[in-house]
């Protein structure tokens, strides 16, 4: 950490850096009187020679609540994508494991799905032996097609085993052309907030769910009490900042709505440390698109010497085609589930996401294409 004073910063980085520095050059370029404020950079501890990036998934779902898939696809679609880590975290449902269903706490939600019309088939967990893809080649010819090219293509599938380490982690081990590939289950993955119609909590590494009627601050105050670590889910989905047209727009400090939810958040985040953050991408990005802004704002307003607050990109996979759209690189010297939540807690991570439907920063590539193709 350093102490700095009036001091403009010019700053490339991939994320996850304190935006203390953007702070700082704001207040400087309105000529604000000398204030001193906190540098602190979540990569400090990390060792670039040795770290490992771990391609992660924080925020899929299955039809053990209201994804389209099973668990059985989805966690094959994870590992035909490259996934390392990857948490199952189903509405209400707090994810025990990926062996059999029982596991898991899935009977209430499933059961009141089942009840309002929507089933969804049969729940497909991995047991502890199994194959991928034996009998899906001939189905979908795209999809083979696909392996093919991409040199993952086994006629016979893929062979797994499921077990669990002393350390108490579960790891699936894959037998893969290109040799064996492993992924990490994150314990006790689960979307809080299920039966509320928003304020959605991720949470994990904590065996902790309530499907009564709640809020942010119920979800926040059981998952701290657990022992977990959280983050707020696409909060521009409640905020309606999705619908704005620009970034001028969303989340302007002029607009009253905007500023209770800008408070809300930003006193959420300092009574709850177990929360490290937002979900700033998601899905697409078409709830998300300018979350980037409230990131921003936040960031800003911490910079008195408050705690940091960091942002993951998640695909909230629901639909198998969705995986992929956004994920979160941990940055860790081991595969573990305690090095994954150090990481989390830390910052050391950061976010990616093949989307971009913010239309200011869609408008630069159009205009930067055109200056160096021409409009022809």
């Amino acid at each position: 950490m350093k102490i700095l004073k009036k001091m403009v910063c010019a700053v490339l980085c991939g994320t996850m850096l304190s935006g203390s520095m953007l702070a700082g050059a704001a207040d400087a370029a309105k000529g604000a009187a000398d204030v001193e404020y906190t540098i602190t950079n979540p990569y400090t501890d990390v060792d670039w020679q040795s770290v490992q990036q771990y391609k992660t998934a924080l925020h899929t779902h299955t039809n053990a609540s209201d994804g389209d898939i099973t668990l059985r696809e989805s966690i094959e679609t994870h590992l035909l994508q490259g996934f390392d880590i990857v948490a199952t975290t189903d509405h209400g449902i707090n994810n025990g494991g990926w062996v059999r269903p029982e596991d898991s706490n899935y009977a209430f939600i499933h059961s009141m799905l089942r009840m309002m019309g929507r089933n969804e088939g049969d729940l497909d967990y991995l047991g502890t032996s199994g194959t991928f893809l034996a009998d899906r080649y001939t189905s979908d010819e795209a999809y083979l097609q696909y392996l093919k090219d991409s040199g993952l293509y086994s006629e016979n599938g893929y062979a797994y085993s499921l077990k669990t380490l002393d350390n108490g982690d579960e790891h699936l081990t894959v037998s893969m052309p290109a040799g064996e590939r492993d992924i990490l289950r994150v314990p006790h993955g689960i979307e809080n907030n299920a039966v509320s119609i928003n304020a959605h909590v991720n949470s994990w590494f904590a065996d902790y769910h309530d499907n009564s009627v709640t809020d942010y601050t119920d979800a926040l105050r059981g998952v701290t009490a657990a022992g977990g670590v959280c983050v707020i889910n696409h909060p521009g989905e409640y905020t309606k900042a999705k619908s704005d047209l620009t970034s001028a727009q969303a989340y302007d400090v002029n607009n009253w709505a905007y500023r209770y939810y800008i408070n809300r958040y930003y006193d959420l985040l300092q009574r709850f440390p177990a929360c490290i953050g937002i979900d700033m991408n998601s899905k697409g990005d078409s709830r998300t698109r300018y979350d980037r802004e409230l990131w921003d704002i936040l960031l800003e307003r911490s910079t008195s010497g408050s705690r940091n607050i960091f942002a993951i990109c998640s695909s909230d996979a629901h639909q198998g085609d969705k995986i992929n759209t956004g994920y979160t690189r941990l940055l860790m010297g081991e595969k573990t589930s305690a090095a994954a939540r150090k990481a989390l807690e830390s910052g050391a991570f950061f976010g990616c996401s093949y989307c971009n439907g913010n239309r200011d920063e869609l408008a630069n590539i159009r205009d930067a294409l055109r200056e160096y193709y021409g409009t022809a």
